[in-house]
């Protein structure tokens, strides 16, 4: 085996075992917590390819492309790419030459190299192992020669950046890669239930400080892409969406890393310069509160079939998993690569119907690790599994994690009166109910939702699966324009079926009518699918059958949104008692 795969090896294995504490010393380039947890995900991957296969370069460089994350994960996956991909002469100056060519290739992948970072770190290695350069001597003593001056310069980095030295902390980076090349240096194996203690001494503040969220960019960014023509000119170009940017790869992919407040704008450019093979994103903002600052111990996740506004999520630190959507053969994220203001002008260029599916898995399984570690419970809700495979699919990979702490709960609802639900648990988080009380009330809230929508076509409704198809040749045969709805088990419910929107409309307006002298309309919020025009109607009336103002106005998701129609409108209610749904 090429003895720098080897050498490899052993410095991912030595920071493994570091992770809680390189998150907590991670304040640069945003405090979002996940240095070590980004690198533990990269190199994690690496020792298991090492230990259950006979790698070589090729494999150890695709997982290192496929498993990178983070501006981190970005930097040490650059490094150890081009370290291999140097002479493999296994003597003193060939090593020499492949780090310095390593270290130079690391450097021209970030687009902003700032001092005080794992890169000043870098440089400061190259200097050292020139100057301890001795041929008597093997490369291992070499780098063990080198760790003093690495560890000096590590230590420095507390004072050559500002936002270190206001926090009293090396960079995180830095001082995993100095953890990496003592990993390097090492005879054998180290056991990985060694900790931190010999190095945090002088390297680490004996109490870290909560550096508070106060990044410009919230959106952790990850592209992996084929077949661009110039990766440089993509690098300058990103610079108009974000920072923190780094690319790596070679001639046929490239990995693309950024920070950036436009996740779906960067997708938008991305898809026109190359072939989007895998996209990431991770909200920063989130990730720093689920460390420093939950307003609970019971973390809430759900879909993005749930609408709420993004400032009552932020508000009360709601999780998002993205439903996937695919239109013109491009699959994006729901509500974070694809959002209202995009979908509707894109799915009129496209001739099919577009295309959803559930949450990926990883994606799931990755949300649920990061929750346990940081929350007691996790409370995942979802949209109606009668409309959606989600609900199954977050129960399995909840099985599979073996945490009983986990809870996944079936809505039976949609869109606005799945936020309203959701928003009264987060309530409940809030003011310290238990994970067994909010569970048992849940099914109680869910009979007190109720959502009407007016559609301006069942031609959507039939094409996505939601209405059977005879009625909709029907429908579609006599331009119906129904009022749409859900029974009680979340299943899709038709009636009011009109000709005229303006009739649809009145004939929405009359059933809620109906509702809220049955059961007294508590809270509502209206909801639009590119249908703006319709609102100041439906909030007139709604103001004057309940005397109140809606809770919240907002645009459905994409994926709710391509089901419904452009220019459809809905009311989501929560009702003082329980209702059944569909009564007239």
């Amino acid at each position: 085996m090429n003895y720098k795969i080897d050498l490899l090896y052993r410095g991912c294995l030595n920071v493994l075992p570091f992770t809680e504490e390189l998150n907590a010393m991670n304040v640069f380039p945003v405090p979002d917590g996940d240095t070590g947890s980004n690198l533990f995900h990269l190199f994690s991957a690496i020792k298991e390819q090492y230990e259950e296969y006979e790698i070589d370069k090729e494999l150890f460089i695709d997982t290192i492309l496929t498993y990178s994350k983070g501006n981190s994960g970005a930097i040490f996956s650059q490094f150890m790419m081009s370290f291999l991909s140097f002479s493999d002469e296994e003597n003193q100056k060939a090593f020499i030459t492949a780090a310095n060519h390593a270290v130079i290739e690391t450097v021209s992948s970030v687009t902003e190299p700032k001092e005080g970072t794992v890169l000043t770190v870098m440089k400061s290695w190259i200097q050292a192992l020139q100057q301890k350069m001795d041929h008597g001597k093997s490369i291992l003593e070499l780098i063990q020669d080198s760790l003093g001056a690495v560890k000096d310069s590590v230590e420095r980095t507390k004072n050559q950046m500002e936002l270190l030295a206001k926090n009293n902390v090396v960079d995180a980076g830095a001082y995993a890669f100095y953890l990496f090349l003592e990993g390097m240096s090492s005879t054998k194996v180290k056991n990985h239930t060694r900790t931190a203690s010999s190095v945090r001494k002088t390297i680490m503040p004996d109490k870290m400080m909560d550096h508070g969220f106060d990044s410009v960019h919230r959106f952790c960014t990850e592209v992996l892409i084929k077949n661009v023509a110039d990766i440089n000119e993509i690098k300058q170009r990103l610079m108009d969406y974000g920072d923190s940017i780094s690319c790596i790869g070679d001639a046929n992919t490239h990995r693309i890393h950024l920070h950036t407040n436009a996740p779906d704008q960067v997708l938008g450019y991305l898809k026109e310069e190359g072939s989007i093979v895998y996209q990431k994103i991770d909200d920063m903002q989130r990730q720093y509160e689920m460390r420093n600052a939950r307003k609970g111990n019971i973390a809430i996740v759900v879909d993005s079939a749930c609408d709420i506004p993004q400032k009552d999520l932020d508000h009360h630190q709601i999780h998002l998993l993205p439903l996937q959507i695919e239109v013109n053969g491009m699959t994006y994220l729901d509500k974070v690569t694809l959002t209202p203001e995009t979908f509707y002008d894109l799915n009129e260029t496209s001739d099919v119907m577009p295309k959803t599916s559930q949450p990926a898995i990883k994606k799931i399984k990755e949300t649920y690790e990061s929750l346990l570690q940081n929350y007691d419970y996790v409370l995942s809700v979802h949209v109606s599994k009668e409309l959606s495979g989600t609900y199954n699919l977050c129960r399995q990979v909840a099985k599979d994690t073996g945490d009983d702490r986990i809870t996944v709960l079936n809505s039976k609802t949609l869109s606005g009166s799945f936020g309203l639900f959701v928003l009264e648990l987060a309530e409940m988080i809030e003011h310290g109910h238990s994970i067994d009380e909010i569970v048992n009330e849940s099914e109680q809230l869910i009979k007190k939702t109720e959502i009407l929508v007016s559609v301006p076509s069942l031609e959507y409704m039939v094409k996505g699966g939601r209405v059977h198809p005879v009625l909709g040749k029907i429908g579609s045969a006599i331009n119906l324009k129904p009022v749409v709805s859900v029974d009680g088990e979340g299943r899709s419910l038709l009636y009011g079926k009109t000709v005229f929107r303006k009739s649809n409309m009145n004939t929405m307006l009359k059933q809620i009518k109906a509702v809220h002298k049955r059961h007294t309309i508590d809270k509502y919020v209206l909801l639009h699918a590119h249908g703006e025009k319709w609102l100041p109607i439906l909030e007139k009336e709604m103001t004057a059958i309940t005397g109140n103002a809606p809770l919240y106005t907002t645009s459905v998701s994409p994926v709710i949104g391509m089901h419904a129609g452009k220019g459809a409108v809905s009311v989501a209610m929560l009702l003082k008692e329980e209702n059944k749904r569909g009564e007239k």
